[in-house]
């Protein structure tokens, strides 16, 4: 399932998606990830850490990734993850010197 929200916040619109692909009971422990991922390798990564804590966490939970406008290259990548939830939020930065370096 997915839902896509569009939100209006102090004059700045954000769209988000929220794609849910796994519900476990509401007392289940939500383990919530913020990522931006800027290269393949970063990917690699990330997809490792997530298969490492799947396996290693025995209680019943659900895993959510909240994606910060990841390059649409790698945000696509995240839903080969399997049971994972993914929110995507594809709003542009209010400070884009935030994440990219200044040309002089």
């Amino acid at each position: 399932m997915q839902d896509f929200i569009a939100l209006n916040i102090d004059n700045h619109n954000y769209s988000i998606s929220i794609c849910q692909k796994t519900a476990n009971d509401a007392d289940s422990i939500k383990i919530l990830i913020p990522v931006y991922i800027l290269s393949k390798k970063g990917y690699e990564i990330f997809r490792v850490c997530i298969e490492s804590l799947k396996r290693n966490t025995q209680e019943n939970h659900e895993i959510w990734i909240i994606d910060n406008n990841s390059p649409t290259k790698y945000s696509k990548k995240l839903s080969i993850i399997k049971n994972i939830n993914i929110i995507t939020n594809k709003t542009e930065p209010i400070n884009k010197r935030i994440i990219t370096k200044e040309k002089k």
